[in-house]
């Protein structure tokens, strides 16, 4: 089923959260400032952005705004989430809601019932932002630019990652809706800052940036300064999807790899040959895996000891066996999201080692051969975090090691787009031809 266009009576409330979690039941919850309850920072809508407690299931006065649709703090709200928890800034929760019908006709620009608040505020500055309008389907529009709220920075764009954890929404999964919030899922943005919002401390305009956001696929976005992360003047003319590379530098950490173990990554793209080249720097032996010999021979310059082509189950069972002395490997990155390379990984692993799972799996259950785990006794780790601190953490480690040499970006990013090419960057995405490995927009 694909996602759904929206209903012209309802408002577009779209959620992102970092430790907010839900079950798969309906759940209501009061409404105010913006609707429904978050433990981080924002609700966005398809209004202004409406700012929230942080750390705290309370809620500030319903926002003005939203008065204009009918909604108070009595209103109540049903939803169902299709995920378990979120994704810090990553995932988003899109809520279309009925405007309450004596609303309707104020709501949809009517001149019946005047109302000063609701007079239109005079235009600002403008910018172009990508659309997903619908699955598989992106437009470049014209939307007012934003403004910093305090505590708040806007960055200029240089550029932002396309990230396959975003394709349920390009491919349009059901509980998708549409069309996205301009600028949405673009979540890997980095730039230069073009604004300060009052009470920050420790920027200022021109300083070049990687941040966590939702809505870089814009020419501005804005986000919380305590979401933002000084680049150095040795990486000004590199691409730096920061979120991306903290993201694998936190799943290193997750996985323990020490020197003289045996390490195979199951998927050498963007994260897993990032993984390789640590994995080898650290001192351990890495058995790079993947269906491309050109990701291969990549894995091969970032440091793996050997590559095993994934062409069929049995055969890579026993060459990986062979190079690692019949016992399986100490630690199993799988990095892949398929349900194929997680079976494998969990047979490579050696009794007591580690599973570590930094796949995307989300395009339906996965089955796993909890007898063979159990058996085995191994660590199973889902290696992705959830907290923006940790993900900040990552993505420092990550500035360092590129700017100190460590760790090279340069034979990773392969692929550059422009706005208007955002459906090309996502059928890349999703084909991986050969010689691919991650897409940016460039801006």
């Amino acid at each position: 089923m694909k996602g759904k266009v929206r209903n012209p009576n309802t408002v577009r409330l779209v959620l992102m959260g970092s430790t907010w979690c839900t079950t798969t039941r309906p759940w209501s919850a009061p409404a105010r400032a913006g609707l429904i309850f978050t433990s981080t920072n924002k609700v966005y809508s398809g209004l202004p952005s409406l700012a929230m407690e942080r750390s705290d299931y309370r809620y500030l006065p319903v926002d003005p705004r939203l008065r204009e649709f009918g909604f108070s703090e009595a209103t109540t709200l049903d939803f169902r989430s299709p995920y378990g928890c979120s994704k810090g800034y990553v995932d988003q929760y899109v809520i279309d809601t009925p405007i309450p019908r004596a609303s309707r006709r104020r709501a949809s620009g009517s001149r019946a019932s005047p109302n000063p608040s609701s007079v239109k505020a005079k235009e600002g500055p403008h910018m172009k932002a990508a659309v997903i309008v619908g699955p598989e389907q992106a437009e470049v529009i014209r939307t007012p630019a934003p403004d910093p709220d305090p505590g708040e920075l806007v960055v200029q764009l240089e550029g932002c990652g396309v990230c396959a954890s975003n394709l349920p929404l390009w491919k349009g999964r059901e509980w998708f809706s549409y069309p996205a919030p301009p600028g949405a899922p673009g979540h890997e943005g980095w730039g230069r800052i073009h604004a300060l919002g009052a009470g920050v401390r420790g920027f200022e305009v021109g300083d070049r940036v990687t941040f966590l956001s939702y809505h870089a696929y814009a020419e501005f976005d804005r986000a919380p300064a305590s979401s933002a992360l000084k680049l150095p003047a040795t990486l000004d003319n590199l691409p730096f999807p920061g979120e991306s590379v903290g993201c694998a530098m936190n799943v290193f950490r997750r996985a323990e790899v020490s020197a003289g173990q045996t390490v195979a990554v199951v998927g050498t793209g963007f994260l897993g040959l990032i993984f390789t080249a640590l994995a080898a720097r650290r001192g351990a032996r890495v058995i790079a895996l993947s269906r491309r010999t050109f990701a291969l021979e990549l894995a091969e310059a970032y440091g793996a000891a050997a590559t095993v082509l994934m062409d069929d189950h049995q055969r890579v069972l026993d060459r990986v066996r062979e190079l690692s002395g019949g016992v399986g490997c100490d630690r199993v990155l799988e990095a892949t999201g398929h349900q194929w390379p997680l079976d494998l990984a969990g047979e490579l692993v050696r009794e007591r080692g580690k599973l570590v799972i930094a796949g995307f799996h989300q395009d339906g259950p996965r089955q796993v051969n909890l007898q063979l785990w159990n058996w085995k006794g191994i660590d199973v780790i889902n290696a992705h975090e959830r907290e923006p601190r940790l993900y900040l953490e990552g993505i420092q480690e990550g500035i360092q090691a590129v700017a100190a040499g460590q760790l090279s970006l340069a034979g990773l990013i392969t692929h550059q787009f422009d706005l208007e090419q955002v459906a090309l960057a996502y059928r890349t995405l999703e084909q991986r031809p050969d010689g691919f490995i991650k897409g940016v927009i460039r801006l």
